[in-house]
């Protein structure tokens, strides 16, 4: 009994889950069109028929004319404390997926603005909070 499983095959691929990014594209005119599958990019470009004008994201251009023609998608995002999460799907497929993350060092950074600020604004009044500062570390000495 065959079960069709070959252990000398490194193929990995199941035909039914399609795990690859897709190729963006944009037509003569620089308008976007529906992302295509990376081996018709490459199938374009070695024909001569597009050439890559970015590579992150990466996108190719058409050199013929097309008809322009493009599908309604649905761009979708899910905002959390620390994370951002992006998806743009059509026709059930994924057409792109992004995760963003935030800074967790923003109240830190503010609260050093805000000390800063106010010795700013004691120097401007005549008070040199620096000197005090120092006076008072048991460290430094003042000369």
């Amino acid at each position: 009994m065959d079960s069709g499983f070959d252990p000398t095959k490194s193929d990995t691929h199941n035909s039914s889950e399609e795990n690859y990014m897709l190729v963006f594209v944009v037509n003569k005119e620089n308008k976007p069109l529906m992302p295509c599958k990376p081996s018709k990019a490459r199938k374009l470009l070695e024909e001569g028929k597009a050439k890559v004008i970015r590579r992150t994201p990466f996108t190719i251009k058409l050199f013929f004319g097309s008809s322009g023609y493009t599908q309604p998608i649905i761009a979708g995002m899910d905002t959390g404390s620390k994370v951002i999460g992006c998806a743009v799907v059509a026709n059930g497929k994924v057409l792109y997926q992004s995760e963003i993350s935030l800074r967790e060092d923003v109240s830190k950074k503010f609260s050093n603005e805000k000390c800063i600020e106010k010795l700013e604004e004691a120097e401007k009044q005549g008070i040199d909070l620096l000197g005090l500062i120092i006076e008072v570390t048991p460290e430094k000495k003042v000369d």
